[in-house]
C-alpha cells in the first residue's frame, strides 16, 4: 500500500523482536502478537532456523527409512514365494523382526553434503523446497550451527532422528568395524575377509544371500545358517554389506586409516585378528619359502 511506502520494515521488525515495540501496550499487545502470529511472524530468528533443520532432517529420515523398510519388506516377499514352490503351495512363513528404524544406534543417518531438497515433488513440504540440507548438516557437525550451546539439541537429534555429531566418514567406519567384529566371532577370531564375502540376508529374507555368502568364501566355514531371524548374527542395517570389498579397501588403499584416528582403528583390527598381507601377498611369500627350501635341500643333497 502506498500509506507505507519508504518504511524501514526490517528495523521494525528487529524492534519487535528485540524490545517488544508496538507490542508492550496493556490493552492491544494480546491481540496485536495475535495478528502477528496470524501472519507467521517470527519472534525468535535462530530457533526458527533450528526447527526448520530439524523438519528437513525429520523428513528426509523418514524418507531413507521408508526405502528401507520396503526393500526389507519386498525381499522378504521373494523369500516367501521361493519357500512357497517348495512347499508344495504351503507359504512357510517364518516371523521376522522389524527393528526401530528411527531410534536404532545402529541406524545413523548419513547425507551426502551436496544434498539440496528437491522442489516441485509431493514428496517434500512446499516450505523445504531448496532448503540445503546436507551443507546445513555438515556445518552442525563441523561448526555446531543450531547446537553451540544448546547440547539438549544435538542430544534430540541423535535420539529422535540418529543424526549423529561424528561425520559420514566415522559413520562409514562404525560399519565397517561392527561387521568386521560379528565376522571374527563367527570365525575363531580371525578377520581374512574374501574379496567377494557380501553379508547374507537372514533365511526369512531369501536363499539368494545366504547362498551367494556361502560360495564367496572357498576353504572357510562361515556358520551362517542360525535356524531362524531372531538367531541371525548380523542386524538389518548390515545385510547386503560389501564388507570383502571394503577390507580389500583398508589393505590396499589404506581406507579409513588416514588422520587422527588411524592408529586407534589398526588397534581396532589387530584386536580382531586382522590379516594385513593380502591373499595374493601371502601366496608369493609362501611361493618363495618353497623355492628357498628346495634350494637348501638341493644344496645339502649336492654336499
Amino acid at each position: 500500500p502506498k500509506a507505507t511506502w519508504g518504511m524501514t520494515l526490517g528495523n521494525s521488525v528487529l524492534r519487535i523482536r528485540n524490545r517488544g515495540d508496538f507490542v508492550r501496550n496493556k490493552c492491544t499487545w494480546k491481540s496485536r502478537r495475535d495478528q502477528l502470529d496470524a501472519l507467521g511472524f517470527v519472534w525468535d530468528v535462530k530457533e526458527y532456523k533450528f526447527e526448520l533443520f530439524y523438519s528437513a532432517l525429520k523428513h528426509y529420515a523418514m524418507l531413507q527409512r521408508t526405502q528401507s523398510r520396503r526393500r526389507h519388506d519386498d525381499g522378504q516377499n521373494t523369500g516367501r514365494s521361493e519357500n512357497s514352490g517348495r512347499g508344495g503351495g504351503v507359504m512357510q512363513q517364518i516371523p521376522t523382526r522389524r527393528p526401530n528404524l528411527f531410534n536404532s544406534p545402529t541406524s545413523a543417518l548419513r547425507i551426502p553434503s551436496t544434498y539440496i531438497v528437491p522442489s516441485n515433488t509431493s514428496a517434500w513440504p512446499r516450505e523445504l523446497w531448496g532448503y540445503p540440507l546436507g551443507e546445513k548438516s555438515m556445518s552442525v557437525r563441523q561448526k555446531q550451527l543450531y547446537v553451540k550451546d544448546h547440547p539438549e539439541r544435538m542430544q534430540m537429534l541423535q535420539e529422535e532422528i540418529g543424526f549423529h555429531r561424528n561425520g559420514n566418514a566415522n559413520l562409514g567406519w562404525l560399519k565397517v568395524v561392527h561387521a568386521c567384529a560379528v565376522y571374527s566371532q563367527m570365525n575363531g577370531r580371525v578377520l581374512d575377509v574374501p574379496y567377494k564375502f557380501v553379508v547374507p540376508y537372514p533365511p526369512s529374507h531369501h536363499e539368494v544371500g545366504r547362498s551367494a555368502s556361502s560360495e564367496s568364501m572357498p576353504g572357510r566355514s562361515v556358520r551362517n545358517d542360525r535356524g531362524s531371524d531372531d538367531a541371525w548374527p548380523w542386524p538389518e542395517y548390515l545385510w547386503g554389506f560389501p564388507l570383502g570389498q571394503r577390507i580389500r579397501d583398508i589393505r590396499s588403499k589404506g581406507a579409513y586409516l588416514r588422520g587422527k584416528d588411524a592408529e586407534k582403528r589398526r588397534q581396532q583390527l589387530d584386536a580382531l585378528g586382522f590379516i594385513w598381507q593380502s591373499p595374493r601377498r601371502r601366496r608369493q611369500e609362501s611361493q618363495q619359502q618353497k623355492e628357498v627350501a628346495m634350494k637348501q635341500q638341493l644344496s645339502r643333497f649336492r654336499r
